[in-house]
């Protein structure tokens, strides 16, 4: 048996969804897939380093920095989505 038979007879998704999700991947660029992504990644870590920003016991002048590091974090992702 040939390694694309093995590939094959694994396979998980049927050949309509497989369809479905060439078809999709062709009409979007690939910079608006980049796009999303990394939309979606800085929300996540934007919002896990604010809540342990919040929740640090130190000095109070290390959680201000850090919230306007995260400000500016934002700021610079509305600049790359366009």
């Amino acid at each position: 048996m040939s390694s694309e038979n093995i590939i094959k007879s694994f396979d998980i998704i049927d050949s309509d969804t497989q369809n479905l999700i060439n078809n999709f991947l062709e009409t979007c660029s690939s910079e608006l897939i980049s796009k999303i992504t990394l939309f979606f990644w800085t929300i996540f870590i934007t919002v896990g380093i604010w809540r342990s920003a919040e929740a640090y016991t130190g000095k109070f002048i290390w959680v201000v920095l850090t919230l306007i590091v995260l400000c500016y974090r934002i700021f610079t992702l509305r600049i790359l989505l366009y």
